[in-house]
């Protein structure tokens, strides 16, 4: 337990459901979930395990749904889609993951992108039961077995939602999608 997780650029706090001042979780470009139970006085990191090895993940991006499930975007795409070398400590993402915080588990979200979109994730959001992820491949709309890309035109820095609208961030501009849309529009 360290009085921080040190180390590492912090990238999302999660509250702990239920108390406005408790972070819960948080996450670190550098590698690594890490949990607080003192409102973040101090900080312990949760080791993902998958399949029995132990996996680093430079996480970018995270939300919590409303069954608790944490969601993990990896790779710190914003580094990219600003033209930063790939020289200069930009770690590859390895996807998205799940973990709960009831049972400890982790799993691989499962996509369908045949390239290495999902490589870079920046901001994620959910709608209508699908998963948005923006990345810096573009927008895509997945629901576990199928993928939908929404926009390609560019690196997706935000992804938000107000109503049935769902509204992203693309280099300078401002778009917007209905979130039962299959495509994108300004």
């Amino acid at each position: 337990m360290t009085a921080g997780p040190e180390g590492t650029r912090l990238i999302h706090l999660l509250s702990t459901p239920g108390s406005r001042l408790s972070f819960g979780h948080t996450g670190g470009v550098a590698g690594g979930l890490f949990k607080s139970e003192n409102g973040g006085k101090t900080w312990f990191p949760i080791p993902c395990v998958i399949e029995g090895e132990e996996e680093n993940l430079p996480i970018s991006s995270m939300i919590q749904l409303a069954d608790g499930t944490i969601m993990i975007g990896t790779g710190e795409g914003l580094a990219i889609s600003q033209m930063v070398p790939m020289g200069y400590m930009v770690p590859k993402g390895k996807g998205i993951y799940s973990y709960n915080p009831t049972t400890g588990a982790f799993a691989k979200y499962p996509y369908e992108v045949a390239d290495q979109s999902w490589a870079y994730v920046n901001d994620m959001v959910v709608a209508n039961s699908y998963l948005y992820v923006a990345t810096s491949g573009g927008l895509f709309r997945t629901n576990g077995t199928a993928t939908e890309v929404l926009f390609s035109e560019g690196a997706v820095q935000d992804v938000d939602l107000a109503g049935d609208v769902v509204y992203f961030t693309s280099v300078d501009k401002v778009c917007k999608i209905a979130a039962n849309a299959t495509s994108s529009a300004d």
